[in-house]
């Protein structure tokens, strides 16, 4: 693994551990993250079992090279990855919804835009837990940093329901499309789109503001130790305070 950035953090038993950001390198590294997403998945009831008879979770966007891989992993084992497609269309346009395009990725190069997508987080232990949301900020913040360098100013992604919550509790920059139609039917992620307890939203976001927002948490909530190598802190109610205080002050979508 092409190793990004390191984050320690101290876990719900109380001992400390570090959680290794990078992309996948070589066959056997790839391997290992298609079938992370594949367990992850078939686990969550998102796909059938038999549907890949290798239990590789691979699509057409994997075959054709249009991806970039994230991973994050604790003593070598892989606990949470994201992809972000580089395609015109986007997935997200092209096989999943009909909708009004945004102002914000309207104004945006179609050269220069991006999907996220498998954006996983699994837990280390059924017992035992990292901060909440670190592991997903951690491979959002690898992501951003290839987009940036990249100048891939956003683009789209799709969310189920349950994660769309979360993700407003933390108030995170991306923006929710509410007037679509559903056109994904058959297919690998048939169970993903059809569950109406967990429905799916098409989503949008700036990599800018993802930007944006990601330097408050290191600001509020990390320690640089190294080059790429950050200690975790939950930080005192005040930092608390601050920190959304400033974080309301920012652009969103």
């Amino acid at each position: 693994m092409k190793l990004l950035k390191t984050f320690e953090a101290r876990l719900s038993d109380g001992s400390i551990k570090k959680i290794e950001f990078g992309q996948p390198t070589g066959a056997a590294e790839l391997s290992s993250m298609y079938k992370f997403r594949h367990d992850s998945y078939l686990r969550h009831g998102y796909i059938s079992a038999g549907y890949f008879h290798d239990g590789l979770d691979r699509d057409v966007y994997d075959s054709t090279g249009r991806c970039v891989y994230f991973v994050a992993k604790v003593d070598k084992k892989i606990i949470g990855s994201v992809r972000l497609i580089v395609s015109d269309p986007l997935p997200t346009e092209k096989d999943c919804f009909d909708f009004v395009e945004p102002a914000t990725i309207e104004a945006m190069p179609r050269d220069q835009r991006a999907e996220v997508s498998r954006l996983i987080v699994e837990k280390l232990d059924s017992d035992v837990y990292f901060p909440r949301h670190l592991v997903m900020l951690g491979l959002i913040s690898c992501l951003v940093d290839y987009a940036e360098s990249h100048e891939l100013l956003g683009g789209y992604g799709f969310i189920k329901d349950k994660l769309k919550n979360k993700l407003a509790k933390i108030k995170i920059p991306i923006g929710i499309i509410t007037q679509f139609q559903q056109k994904y039917s058959k297919g690998l992620l048939h169970d993903y789109f059809n569950d109406p307890q967990d429905p799916v939203w098409p989503i949008y976001y700036s990599s800018r503001l993802l930007r944006d927002y990601l330097n408050l948490v290191y600001e509020y909530f990390f320690v640089a130790l190294g080059d790429n190598f950050y200690r975790y802190e939950e930080g005192n109610w005040l930092r608390k305070i601050s920190f959304y205080f400033k974080l309301s002050r920012l652009k969103r979508l």
